[in-house]
């Protein structure tokens, strides 16, 4: 059983190593970070099929022949208190390692990546649509999410938030990069300092 999971957790963890090491860099841009993420969510997909779990066990049987040894399925029993019983026929190692240990752990993996990030995705993408590399072909209602999720923080002197007023800046920021071609700011850190004039868009994208 360790010899499969080892080789399990070889494969999965080259790819989420990356994702782990960008996530704590520091001045992390969101923007990238969602993709990064997005894109490692679907490599773990892409790993969820019976060729590829094939593959492993061939890996973790090349291992245990070296030692002298072979992967087991434990003993079924009729009634089982402690752990699953599997329906696998034949004496299938290959079905049994799949199902009982290769699935599970790739949907924990998975309903974890998307609990910390998936859920607020949108307002996400929502922030990075500010960026005056991606804004270009936006309009004012990519970014309402952000504004509902920010509404407090966009309120002045506790009234409700002018939306016209709102949106008049945002169109003015479009604008503004609209007549820039070269070298436009990809990250929230580079573009706030090329925005001085723009406060509620500044608040914003501050949270990128």
């Amino acid at each position: 059983v360790l010899g499969v999971f080892g080789c399990v957790l070889e494969k999965v963890l080259g790819i989420t190593y990356f994702i782990s090491k960008y996530l704590q860099t520091e001045n992390i841009d969101l923007a990238i970070a969602i993709e990064s993420v997005e894109l490692t969510i679907q490599k773990l997909q892409d790993l969820r099929t019976e060729e590829t779990f094939v593959s492993i066990f061939h890996r973790a049987c090349e291992i245990a022949k070296e030692v002298g040894t072979s992967p087991t399925i434990p003993r079924v029993v009729g009634t089982q208190k402690h752990r699953e019983n599997y329906a696998i026929l034949n004496n299938d190692h290959v079905s049994y390692y799949r199902q009982s240990l290769y699935y599970p752990y790739l949907d924990d993996i998975l309903a974890s990546f998307n609990e910390r990030f998936k859920m607020n995705s949108n307002i996400f993408v929502s922030l990075s649509s500010l960026l005056p590399s991606k804004i270009g072909n936006l309009s004012f209602s990519d970014i309402q999410p952000a504004i509902d999720f920010y509404e407090e923080d966009l309120r002045s002197n506790n009234q409700n938030i002018h939306m016209d007023l709102l949106k008049n800046e945002f169109e003015f920021w479009k604008q503004k990069w609209s007549n820039e071609e070269n070298d436009l700011p990809k990250n929230a850190l580079d573009t706030l300092l090329k925005c001085p004039k723009f406060q509620r868009l500044c608040t914003i994208t501050s949270g990128t």
